[in-house]
């Protein structure tokens, strides 16, 4: 388990975070939107070293586009790679069908982040019955493991499409 530090991040961060668990804090934005973001750690794509990542609007609110909340959520996954993880995944929460938009909205940010240099964002679509479901690791480029790494997270991918193929009677 990796431990990240509250005031590291604080220090870098122009939203100040408060550790809520190990590893997931809160924020409140300047628009009074308050989220929940932080890692989960998983064992079902690897057995070590890989978490996902998770951001939850708590209200619920539909907000224009922040870049302070952009800085913040980049300096925390810094923090986490610093740390020395594998990987981070992500999948787009589908509840309320916005899966896509989080998929190109965490895409755009990825694409305007300062350092995105230094990591590679391997992305999937699922095609389930009635939607589509988004999904991605991000690692770092010096990551030695890194093709191994993409391969199983496809294989994984592929995995999950034949479940869900098959659970619709494809």
């Amino acid at each position: 388990m990796i431990s990240i530090s509250e005031s590291v991040v604080n220090a870098r961060s122009p939203y100040a975070l408060t550790r809520v668990e190990e590893l997931t804090f809160s924020l409140t934005t300047d628009k009074g939107v308050q989220y929940f973001i932080g890692f989960n750690e998983d064992h079902e794509f690897l057995s070590e070293g890989s978490y996902y990542f998770m951001i939850e609007n708590v209200n619920g609110t539909h907000v224009e586009h922040d870049e302070k909340l952009l800085q913040t959520i980049f300096v925390l996954i810094e923090e986490f790679f610093n740390q020395d993880p594998m990987i981070m995944l992500y999948v787009c929460d589908s509840k309320d069908k916005r899966q896509e938009a989080r998929n190109r909205l965490f895409s755009s940010w990825f694409k305007r982040y300062k350092n995105a240099d230094q990591y590679i964002l391997h992305r999937k679509s699922i095609q389930g019955v009635n939607t589509s479901y988004y999904a991605g690791v991000l690692m770092r480029v010096d990551n030695p493991a890194k093709d191994i790494l993409i391969d199983l997270f496809d294989q994984f991918v592929a995995t999950i499409e034949r479940v869900v193929s098959r659970s619709s009677g494809k």
